[in-house]
């Protein structure tokens, strides 16, 4: 993987999970942030999923840096602006790399 191409910078985020206040009430979750990496972006997908009325069209990229043992699914992805949820994390030879797919999150 050539330092170029790692030419975006991305922010992984996870939730994490809040107990409730000593009256009872929920908090909303928080999101805590794990690390800023520089990454590329591969491609975006624009893809017509079934929804409850008609088809919904899901935004997804997908990005590719260096490995970071703390991406999973279920987190997300801050990028220019835009929430990304991470669908999939796919590791790139032995602790090469990281490809992740995630879906604008709207």
């Amino acid at each position: 993987m050539r330092a170029g191409k790692l030419d975006r910078t991305i922010v992984i985020q996870v939730e994490s999970h809040t107990a409730p206040d000593r009256n009872g009430n929920v908090t909303a979750p928080v999101w805590i942030t794990l690390g800023e990496l520089r990454a590329e972006v591969i491609s975006t997908d624009e893809v017509a999923e079934p929804a409850e009325y008609g088809q919904r069209i899901t935004t997804a990229k997908l990005f590719r840096t260096r490995y970071f043992s703390e991406a999973e699914a279920g987190g997300r992805i801050v990028y220019c602006g835009d929430v990304y949820s991470i669908k999939s994390v796919a590791e790139i030879g032995r602790r090469r790399g990281l490809e992740m797919r995630a879906e604008l999150v709207k």
